[in-house]
Parts: C-alpha cells; sequence; structure tokens
C-alpha cells in the first residue's frame, strides 16, 4: 500500500520504520565485522565511523520508503554486491580494490579467472556472508513490509541520483585522494567510492574516450645469493627536502649531527616518486617504476612488506600519520601496525613516538620495521617540539616564518635520526637503516618559482635525501650498500628489497625514472629523467 500521511497510525508508522531502517544500518556493517573475525587485520574501527552509520541510516530510511519490495530488494542486492566484490579481493589479494582495477575485469577477464582457479576454499567465508545476508535481508523486507512508511517514485529517483552523483562528482576531481578505499571505511563505501572514480575516470579508457593505457612487460622477483640483514628498518620522512640539510652543503645548520656521522653514512640525493605523500608513498613500498603500470598494484608481488614476510621478517608499520596513507595495499603482509590514532593522548604526540617504538623492538627476531614521520609537514611549528625552536620564526613576515619554522622541524628530524641510528648501532646483530622523505618542500625560491610547499608537479618538491647506515656487524656480514648512480625512490627501493633478499628484475627499465603528479596512477600527468643536476 501507498501511506496516507491523514491516516492516524502515523506515528506508529514514522516509529517502525525507523527501527527498520536502525536494523538495516546495522545490517550494512556486518559483512566487514564478520569478516574481521576471519582477517584480523581487515577494516580498522575509527571512532569517526558514525559518520557513516549515519549516512547509511538515512539511505535505508529513504530506500524502505519505495512502494515496491522488488525494488528495495534490487538496492539491497546491489549494495551487498559491492560488499562481497571487496571481500573477495581480499580474500585472494588482501588489498583492498582500487579504482584502476574496474577497467582489469574486462581487459584482463580471462587472467583473472584463472589466477582465481583452485582458490575456492579461500573464498568461502566471503560467499558465505554475502549469501546470508542476502537471503536474510530478503525474508526480512518481506515480513515486515506492511510496517513500513511507502512513498511512490521519490526513492527510486533518490537512488538512482546516488548512484550517478558519485561518478559525476568524480569526474569533476583531479585527484583521486577521496574516491581510494580506506582501511577505516565499510566495504560498501570503499566500493562506492571506487566505482564512482573508475565510471568516470578508468572504464572510458576502454572506450577510446580517453588514450588508452601502454602495457608493460610484468616484473619478476629472484632470491639474492647474499646474506640478508638481520634487522632492516626504512624511515619514511614527511616533506624532507635534501636541499634545506647542512648535509648535502645547505648554509645553516639544520642537521648537526648527521653531519657529525657523515663518514660513517652512505648519502646522496634523488628524486621521490611523487608530489604527495598519498601518491608517493604507495608507489615507493611497491617498487612501482612505471606511472601508468597499475598492474603493479594489481600483483602487489613487488610489495616490500610482503617480500620481507616471505623472508622470514617480522613486519613493522608505524606510523604519525592515519593509516589511509598504505592503509590499502598492507594486507596481511604487517605483523605489528600502529597508526596516528593509537598514539592520541591528551598530550600533543610527536615523532618521538617512533623512536620509543624502535627502541622497544624485539631485535632477536629477524625485523623489518617502517616508522612514518609526520614531521617537516607545515604548519612545521605544529609538528616540532618547541625545544628545536633555535630559528626565530614566530612574528615574522611569511617567507621568514615558514622557511625558519622549516629549519627548526629539520634540526628534530635530524636529532631523531640520530637516536634511531644509535639503537641500530647497539644490536648484536647486523641491522641497517635507510633514510628519505615521501617528498621534498619546496620554500619560495627562485628555483623553485617562488612555491611554497609541495603537490606541484615539478623537480622543487622532489628533492629528497637518501641516506643508509649499516652497524659493525652489517658491514662486516654483507655487501656495503652502494649509492652510485641513485637518482631515484625507485632505485633506492630495490637497494632495500635487495637488503632483505630479493632482486627485482624489471624488463622496462631504460634509464629513465619518473615523478608523478597528484594522481597514483599518473592520470595527472608526470615528469620523466635520466640525471640529476646539482643540488
Amino acid at each position: 500500500m501507498v501511506f496516507n500521511f491523514k491516516q492516524n497510525n502515523f506515528l506508529l508508522h514514522i516509529f517502525f520504520h525507523t527501527i527498520i531502517a536502525f536494523l538495516f544500518t546495522i545490517l550494512f556493517f556486518v559483512p566487514d565485522l564478520l569478516f574481521k573475525v576471519i582477517h584480523t587485520e581487515y577494516f580498522v574501527l575509527n571512532v569517526k565511523i558514525y559518520k557513516e552509520f549515519a549516512g547509511f541510516f538515512v539511505l535505508n530510511f529513504i530506500l524502505l520508503l519505495c512502494t515496491s519490495t522488488k525494488i528495495r530488494y534490487f538496492f539491497y542486492v546491489l549494495f551487498f554486491t559491492f560488499s562481497f566484490s571487496e571481500l573477495l579481493h581480499y580474500s585472494f589479494f588482501h588489498s583492498l580494490i582500487m579504482p584502476y582495477e574496474v577497467p582489469m575485469l574486462f581487459e584482463q577477464s580471462e587472467e583473472i579467472l584463472d589466477s582465481l582457479q583452485g582458490l575456492l576454499q579461500y573464498m568461502v567465508a566471503p560467499i558465505g556472508i554475502y549469501i546470508s545476508v542476502l537471503v536474510g535481508s530478503y525474508f526480512f523486507l518481506r515480513k515486515i513490509e506492511h510496517k513500513l512508511m511507502q512513498v511512490k517514485y521519490f526513492p527510486f529517483i533518490f537512488m538512482l541520483l546516488l548512484l550517478l552523483t558519485g561518478s559525476i562528482i568524480a569526474s569533476q576531481r583531479k585527484s583521486p585522494y577521496v574516491f581510494l578505499p580506506k582501511a577505516e571505511s565499510t566495504s560498501i563505501k570503499n566500493m562506492y567510492n571506487v566505482l564512482s572514480w573508475s565510471i568516470a575516470k578508468e572504464i572510458p579508457k576502454l572506450f577510446g574516450i580517453h588514450d588508452k593505457l601502454p602495457e608493460f612487460k610484468p616484473y619478476s622477483i629472484q632470491p639474492t645469493s647474499q646474506k640478508n640483514a638481520h634487522t632492516v628498518v626504512v624511515v619514511m620522512g614527511e616533506s624532507l627536502s635534501a636541499k634545506y640539510m647542512s648535509l648535502y652543503g645547505f648554509e645553516k645548520e639544520t642537521t648537526p649531527k648527521l653531519d657529525k656521522l657523515k663518514s660513517n653514512l652512505q648519502y646522496t640525493w634523488g628524486y621521490s616518486a611523487g608530489v604527495n605523500t598519498d601518491v608517493s608513498v604507495p608507489i615507493f613500498f611497491l617498487l612501482k617504476r612505471e606511472p601508468q603500470n597499475n598492474m603493479v598494484f594489481l600483483k602487489a608481488k613487488t610489495n616490500l612488506f610482503t617480500l620481507a614476510k616471505a623472508s622470514g621478517y617480522t613486519t613493522h608499520y608505524i606510523t604519525t600519520q592515519k593509516l589511509t596513507v598504505l592503509g590499502g595495499f598492507l594486507g596481511s603482509s604487517v605483523d605489528h601496525l600502529l597508526s596516528k590514532k593509537d598514539f592520541t593522548s591528551t598530550t600533543k604526540t610527536y615523532d618521538e613516538v617512533l623512536v620509543k617504538y624502535l627502541k622497544n623492538v624485539d631485535f632477536s627476531k629477524k625485523n623489518f620495521i617502517v616508522l612514518h614521520q609526520r614531521n617537516s609537514h607545515s604548519p612545521y611549528d605544529h609538528q616540532t617540539p618547541a625545544t628545536f625552536y633555535k630559528f626565530d620564526f614566530e612574528g615574522l613576515p611569511y617567507k621568514e616564518h615558514m622557511r625558519n619554522s622549516y629549519f627548526n622541524s629539520l634540526l628534530y628530524t635530524d636529532a631523531l635520526y640520530d637516536k634511531m641510528i644509535k639503537i641500530i648501532r647497539e644490536q648484536e646483530q647486523s641491522g641497517i637503516i635507510f633514510f628519505t622523505s615521501d617528498h621534498s618542500e619546496m620554500m619560495g625560491h627562485k628555483e623553485e618559482e617562488g612555491r611554497f610547499g609541495h603537490s606541484y608537479l615539478g623537480m622543487g618538491d622532489a628533492k629528497v635525501p637518501m641516506i643508509v647506515y649499516q652497524n659493525l656487524k652489517a658491514l662486516k656480514s654483507q655487501e656495503v650498500v652502494d649509492l652510485e648512480g641513485v637518482i631515484s625512490h625507485y632505485q633506492f627501493g630495490k637497494i632495500i628489497a635487495r637488503a632483505i633478499g630479493y632482486n627485482i628484475i624489471n624488463p622496462n627499465e631504460n634509464g629513465e625514472y619518473y615523478i608523478n603528479g597528484v594522481d597514483i596512477s599518473g592520470a595527472q600527468g608526470f615528469l620523466s629523467y635520466r640525471k640529476k643536476g646539482k643540488l
């Protein structure tokens, strides 16, 4: 029946309709929560999940207003299929679906089906969850249909608009960041975002609306003959520019402790994989060279965390940033995972927590440890303890304020690196620590076109340090790391892969390297280079 607002049972209908919408909202979370029981690393519960809950409640309230049970059920099948697709993908790839993977269902369907053969036992959980919620929701809808308010046309139109508007919004965006899957979001929301971006940006490429992506030869992996380091630490800095480090000749003393250690370090500078964190960090840790080679992300066999696990390391990813930066690529390859929310306390959290974590690691085991900083991200003074305010910045004009507060952040990073090096130096087993940054930072100089910050596709916000420290045991037991000719994140990442036991063979290499723009798949432009000039 169509609800008549003049009926006496209006309030009763509203009450039942609200309760049923609330129950279906809970049901939207059930697949993820059940799947998390099996894959504990999947779906990170965050206090901000209430926002998704509120959005889903409004969606369910409107959807249940449909006059037809078939229309309601059609949309529920659609939304639960979103969830099922994400869970199925995770069961196989141990990663969340990326927007550029959707077109591969059309282009690589035969290869994908071939890959799935013989793996049905790993898909039992998502299939079982999917069937259960579909059957349960169908019978529940039939049973409570008479208790629902019903309005003609509007709910159906609303749902169609909901599905369309995501793609319309995506078509106007330059960066896919908002549409990338997040570990803190539900599978339904992640898949909705991914499909929105794919429909707007990726699928049109199949029909020649946009340029078709070039084809690339697959990478291969070979075990090394040299002995692995017992401990491998990778420190991923934030907005750390080699240009402004006195280690590299900058006139102001911004890295005094590293300056004193320079005879014990291997160091050079090169260009980052991208000009912002969300692009550069995943590209670095998955060793992707070619900007448009998205099969690297799909297959993920060059993922440094995965390689470390295969080589017998206990893996750690400790970040003072949000997990969304790398969370969608970690899968089950990380044994110990802490992000910004885990360090939240009544006192301000600085990157010192990364040093404390490193100090408490069980070094009797083989460890692959990634420490991801937040320091040196603007506003720089917010990430830097006041004890490192050597350069005056408060109350000064914009340029001096920005530069001096940034230099203070470098002093803090310098102190942190010194402490990390001491921890590795004191270990009885062989240890190597690698330092670099996600991207650089511009400080308004002429060669930076007067720009500040980053995310501009240029060489100025991509000049990053590449530093290696090996303790005495490492120097005696294996080859000294050679940074000769290293000019790119990609090359530096391959050295890390070698330290944990693998050579990466890329038949596409031709001496050319790339800096990506603000799109992880190269859609927003990229720069190529071969030789670096003066810093």
